[in-house]
């Protein structure tokens, strides 16, 4: 009996170190990051709390009531007039002051090194989100899937994400394109190339027109971005968001928590995520290349009433009918070319007329060329991200206003001075005349001599388009000589004027109140 009491204890004994060997090995072979049955023990009161916070999405993030559009815009005043003139010439202009309400939900990058921006990312939805520069949510991360929308990659181009950071997302996409670079054969893939033209006349006004937010900009970026219209010279600008891909995630349905840890409680996400600044994800990015067109012609009769950006435009659509006083228009004006990289790095290339072909479209393989396909040699930087609120997955959309001023004028014209009235209420014959420089011209002239015998009057103006304007007054003593006894500096006449010889006997020429000589 004690021999069969040691033999089945011997058996249990194998028995158990079997079953534990086998436990040990199954749990090894188990992917490293295949944690997927583990549940956080707060998740339902942590859903709870999360799907209960009450924030309103539009007041936080300032959206604005466009209607449903991208941008509204509302005249606030307006006023129409000739301009002061400046060297005998004048314009005829027009002035408006608007206000534009923009909305957006597709976040272009223009910061460099975004820490807090990858697929997936975790954000606190406050202010800082409307500077695009969000603050990364300091809270642990739970798992997610991603997806790169490359044709080809199939199970490839889905990337279960562990312990979420920006360097392990990245290493994955990375890895993920090598295959496709790898494998993809004859799959050259043409970027979906997405313009926007404007006219300027505001730097932000115009940003906020084509997509291109400077109050997401770095002072780098938004120094090459900085530029105006005035009455001189006349600016439009266009925007090219090439995207070669988008890498979306995998919403977390009805469960926020999903999105966190797996040992976070629900006190340490009441500390991080409240009604005030509750959380927001990314849900996706756009990988490609953006390009900045900036046109500039000087303001003349033939462009002062063209609208620029719909020059930018056909400029770039190949099925526009053939229009001579738009291609004229191009070959008279000035280019620049700006490329936002990797790290929103910015660069400046001029384009003359001869960098492109005439005609409708003329300026596609200028701009784009081979940098439409994706390839290892031709990579797609993160160049936009959309973003969705963790509580109910609705997009983040974000408000802005900014307030502009648009003028317009007439080419310049000549001048037309208002009168002069000069009365001869002396004691001898007197005269008076026009000293000035002629439009275009920087010398003086004299213009003709009027002559007012005692008690007369007239009414004479300078020529249209002089400047500088002085008028001369004489007075003669009996059969003597012409003898100066005023001089006033008049400039423009802007106003109706008016002089009046006085006093004089037989010694004394008299004088002009208010004009003085030398």
């Amino acid at each position: 009996m004690k021999y069969l009491n040691q033999h089945t204890m011997k058996f249990y004994s194998k028995y158990c170190l079997i079953f534990a060997f086998i436990l040990v090995v199954f749990n090894c072979s188990k992917p490293e990051d295949d944690n997927s049955d583990d549940k956080n023990p707060f998740a339902a009161s942590i859903n709870e709390y999360l799907l209960g916070l009450n924030y309103d999405a539009n007041t936080l993030l300032d959206v604005k009531d466009t209607g449903g559009l991208p941008n509204s815009r509302e005249i606030i005043s307006s006023s129409e007039g000739n301009t002061p003139p400046v060297n005998g010439q004048t314009s005829y202009c027009s002035t408006a002051d608007y206000s534009l309400d923009s909305n957006f939900d597709d976040v272009a990058i223009l910061r460099p090194n975004l820490d807090a921006i990858y697929p997936g990312a975790l954000v606190a939805a406050n202010d800082r989100m409307l500077q695009g520069n969000p603050d990364p949510l300091s809270i642990e991360k739970g798992a997610y899937t991603l997806r790169i929308n490359l044709p080809g990659i199939g199970q490839n181009g889905v990337l279960h994400i562990q312990n979420p950071s920006k360097s392990v997302v990245d290493t994955k996409i990375d890895n993920a394109l090598q295959w496709w670079y790898n494998n993809s054969g004859d799959n050259q893939i043409a970027a979906n190339s997405v313009y926007s033209s404007a006219n300027l006349y505001s730097s932000m006004q115009v940003s906020r027109d084509i997509g291109l937010n400077l109050s997401w900009a770095d002072n780098n970026v938004a120094s090459q971005l900085s530029f105006t219209s005035n009455t001189q010279r006349r600016v439009a600008t266009m925007s090219f968001k090439q995207v070669f891909f988008t890498i979306t995630m995998d919403s977390p349905e009805s469960s926020p928590a999903d999105m966190l840890g797996n040992t976070i409680t629900l006190e340490e996400v009441m500390a991080r995520i409240t009604d005030e600044q509750p959380a927001a994800y990314v849900s996706s990015v756009s990988y490609g290349k953006i390009f900045i067109l900036r046109m500039e012609t000087e303001y003349t009769e033939e462009t002062s009433d063209i609208d620029l950006s719909a020059v930018l435009d056909y400029s770039v659509n190949v099925n526009a009918d053939y229009d001579e006083e738009k291609n004229n228009i191009i070959q008279t004006s000035t280019f620049k070319l700006l490329s936002i990289g990797g790290n929103a790095e910015v660069g400046v290339s001029p384009i003359s007329s001869s960098d492109f072909t005439s005609g409708p479209g003329g300026f596609i393989e200028a701009i784009t060329g081979s940098n439409a396909l994706l390839s290892a040699e031709n990579p797609g930087v993160p160049i936009a991200y959309t973003m969705r609120f963790l509580k109910d997955n609705s997009l983040a959309k974000m408000g802005y206003n900014t307030d502009y001023t648009v003028e317009q004028c007439d080419p310049s014209a000549n001048f037309v001075h208002e009168d002069v009235n000069v009365e001869n209420n002396s004691y001898h014959d007197t005269r008076f005349y026009f000293k000035y420089k002629p439009a275009g011209g920087n010398f003086y002239l004299n213009g003709p001599k009027y002559e007012l015998n005692q008690g007369s009057s007239t009414t004479k103006s300078p020529p249209n388009g002089a400047y500088d304007v002085e008028i001369i007054f004489e007075s003669q003593i009996g059969w003597g000589s012409w003898d100066e006894i005023g001089d006033c500096n008049i400039g423009h006449v802007t106003y109706e004027r008016s002089y009046e010889f006085v006093g004089g006997d037989i010694n004394d020429h008299g004088h002009v109140p208010g004009c003085g000589t030398d």
